[in-house]
């Protein structure tokens, strides 16, 4: 796809392609739909790897800080004294208010980037809507700039169809004047009727000629190139 850039300017196709004109309008707001949706990505993805990493974090201090209060020689202590092996001893350890307080934290702030995220996500998803709705206006818009751009050619056919049409209608009217001098002439007048019948037979025969292949190819190569480049051309 063309860059910014690269795309030919709006007044250019206006007046005399307004079906482009229009396809270059949902091309350029594509693009920017697209550049916006890049541009979001790669914070989120930051953000998701911040959470995930904040996560891992805080469940690693976590285990450490309950392995540290289960090592603690307080808690052995009492554990033994109340006869108590259970998690239950962490209720005797004396750092556990501090403790509780930098869980509490950890888990604040996992919230706080959670919901970051969600918001961050959420945007996302409506910038990629916005982005499959300009797809959709863009594609719409390839179809009537398509038959638009085939004006100059149409034209040329239907010189050149006139063209033929005019030089063959003056053949024929040879054919017609050289069998009425035949007719006037007689029966004896062969060369006139001669000289009609091969202009027709050379007619008839340039008719049947088989016509040129048609490549699809051809109009696959446009409308590849009509995708990225309004002003392209067949």
């Amino acid at each position: 796809m063309l860059s910014q850039s690269d795309l030919p300017e709006a007044s250019q196709l206006s007046t005399r392609s307004p079906a482009r004109a229009t396809l270059l309008g949902a091309l350029e707001a594509l693009q920017g739909a697209r550049s916006r949706l890049d541009q979001m990505h790669r914070p989120l993805s930051a953000l998701e790897r911040v959470l995930i990493a904040a996560e891992s974090a805080e469940a690693a201090e976590l285990r450490a800080e309950i392995g540290r209060l289960l090592a603690a020689p307080g808690v052995e202590s009492q554990s033994r004294i109340n006869g108590d092996h259970s998690g239950e001893a962490l209720l005797f350890a004396p750092e556990l208010p501090e403790t509780e307080q930098r869980l509490a934290k950890l888990a604040e702030g996992a919230a706080d980037a959670g919901h970051r995220l969600a918001v961050a996500r959420g945007n996302y998803t409506a910038v990629a809507e916005h982005v499959r709705l300009a797809c959709k206006e863009w594609e719409e818009a390839l179809w009537p700039a398509a038959a638009e751009a085939a004006d100059p050619d149409l034209a040329k056919l239907e010189d050149a169809v006139r063209t033929v049409l005019i030089i063959e209608s003056r053949l024929r009217g040879l054919i017609l004047a050289l069998r009425e001098a035949g007719n006037r002439d007689g029966p004896g007048a062969n060369g006139a009727f001669a000289a009609a019948e091969s202009i027709e037979t050379r007619i008839t025969e340039t008719r049947r000629r088989p016509v040129l292949a048609v490549s699809i190819e051809i109009g696959r190569s446009f409308l590849d190139r009509l995708r990225s480049d309004p002003g392209a051309t067949l």
